[in-house]
Order: C-alpha cells, then sequence, then structure tokens
C-alpha cells in the first residue's frame, strides 16, 4: 500500500470541507470498493477520509412516503430497513451476494459512488425509484439515481450523503436475478423486474438492468413504457425480449462477450416479467 493519511471527522460538515481539500482526498466507507483500486495503482490517494464516524451517515428515517437511507448504513442493514414491498427482492440480492463479509461492510454510498454494473445494488436502487442525496459546501440536495450514474463526474465535489426510495408498493411484486462467476462473483447480468397489475392490466412496472450501457446500470424506461397499459395477456415475452435487446448496450469481458450479456439480459428479463404478471 502506498502512504497516504487518514482524517476521521465527526459531522457531515466536517466530512464535506476534508474532501473539498485538493486533489488525491476520497471518502472511504466499507472500503470493499475503493483499497482493491489502491492496492493495483489505480487510484493515487493523499488522503482518506474515514466517514465512521459521521453519525448523520447512519440515519434510517421515514420522509414523506419515501425512505432515507444514509451514506454509511451496510447491505445487510438495508434489507431491515426496505419497505415491505421491496424486502424480498433485497433478500435475494442478499443471497446473490459476493460474501457475507462484504456485505456486512459493504455501503450504500459506496455503491453509488462507485456507479459500476458490478453493484448489484444498483438495479435494486432504479427499480426502487431512488434519489441521490449529495452534500458539498453550499448545502445538501438530491438528484434522481438515473441522472447521478449518467452524469457522476458532474458531482465529484460533492459527497453521497445517502439516499431516499419510495416507501409504499401496494400491490406490487418484484423479482431479482443474478448470474455471476469465479470466487468474486462478478455478474453476467443483474436484473430487477416489479409490476404492479389491477384487473389483468398492467398499471404500471419496472425494469432496471446492469450493464445498460457500457459498464453503467440503468433502468429501461422503454421496455416499461412498452408493458405498462396492456392487458397481461397481450404482454408477449418475445416482445418484451426484443424490446430490451434494442433498449441496452452492454460492455463485454473476458468472461462474457457483450452480445452474450445482451442475449441473457434480454431473455432472463422477459421471463422475469411474465412471472411477475402472473401470465
Amino acid at each position: 500500500m502506498p502512504r497516504f493519511s487518514v482524517s476521521r471527522p465527526s459531522s457531515l460538515r466536517e466530512a464535506v470541507e476534508r474532501l473539498s481539500s485538493g486533489e488525491g482526498v476520497y471518502p472511504i466507507a466499507g472500503g470493499t470498493a475503493l483499497i482493491p483500486l489502491i492496492k493495483k495503482g489505480l487510484l493515487e490517494v493523499r488522503e482518506l477520509v474515514d466517514l465512521s464516524s459521521v453519525r448523520e451517515l447512519g440515519a434510517i428515517r421515514r420522509e414523506d412516503g419515501r425512505v432515507f437511507v444514509g451514506g454509511m448504513v451496510t447491505h445487510s442493514e438495508l434489507v431491515d430497513a426496505a419497505p415491505w414491498g421491496m424486502r424480498n427482492v433485497l433478500r435475494d440480492f442478499l443471497r446473490n451476494h459476493t460474501s457475507p463479509h462484504v456485505m456486512n461492510l459493504a455501503t450504500v454510498g459506496g455503491s453509488v459512488a462507485s456507479s459500476t454494473s458490478s453493484e448489484d445494488l444498483l438495479p435494486v436502487l432504479l427499480a426502487a425509484d431512488a434519489e441521490v442525496v449529495l452534500a458539498g459546501r453550499d448545502g445538501d440536495h438530491s438528484v434522481s439515481l438515473e441522472d447521478y450514474l449518467a452524469r457522476r463526474d458532474s458531482f465529484r465535489a460533492e459527497m453521497v450523503e445517502g439516499v431516499r426510495v419510495r416507501y409504499v408498493w401496494d400491490g406490487w411484486r418484484f423479482s431479482f436475478s443474478k448470474l455471476s462467476v469465479s470466487v468474486r462473483r462478478m455478474p453476467a447480468f443483474c436484473v430487477v423486474v416489479g409490476a404492479r397489475v389491477s384487473d389483468q392490466t398492467v398499471e404500471d412496472c419496472r425494469v432496471a438492468v446492469a450493464f445498460a450501457d457500457g459498464l453503467r446500470p440503468g433502468r429501461l424506461r422503454d421496455v416499461e413504457d412498452a408493458v405498462r397499459g396492456k392487458r397481461v395477456d397481450a404482454v408477449r415475452a418475445a416482445d418484451v425480449e426484443d424490446a430490451v435487446r434494442r433498449s441496452i448496450r452492454p460492455a463485454g469481458d473476458v468472461h462474457f462477450p457483450s452480445e452474450y450479456r445482451r442475449k441473457v439480459t434480454s431473455r432472463v428479463t422477459a421471463l422475469m416479467l411474465s412471472e411477475v404478471l402472473g401470465a
């Protein structure tokens, strides 16, 4: 490991000040994503800002029909705070996690800040209509998780304070699926699908996948729009599969070529949607 200093702020304001103090200063939460980058020499670090003593970042609270989850909340802690309609998705997410010790260290803020498709939590948060709460020298503000993922470099001067997710999911059914390889359990695909059906009509739906665009996860709004308002018996799996294939441009790697990811993500999404619709 290279030499660097470590600061340990006790308040959100102090943490923001430290992170704004110059180049080479990075926050560290669980460290599951950051430490490997430092060890491999992929990140030049002058100072790490340890966020473990910032109490505001460990908060979980209800806010006007939404749940605020602080950036230091771990993946395993998130299950207990999840809206009832999303809890089964998070349980499936934890069962498919890299490992128990990582899920007890990895944090919500770390996953959001990482913004890559190896973070299986991101499709779950996208399906939950998540907003990212950012803290900077000029105060707090929020953006949709979709916007954050698309423009992450625009927010580098700010810290992920937490996320807000929708709390009420009455009548919704969700499903989570992932295929991974190697001891690191890197995903070939990760898909979250949800739908609400009334009188055999799809009132609303959510489709979020890893590798939507290169290495970036995304919510497939075109696919949602193609299904929303249709009768369940009119939603054809082949049409959904084609819509997903047109909507994603996944990156390939040594384990999974891009076209393989496109095919398997499209097929699995169509099957999962049929499942949650009860078709």
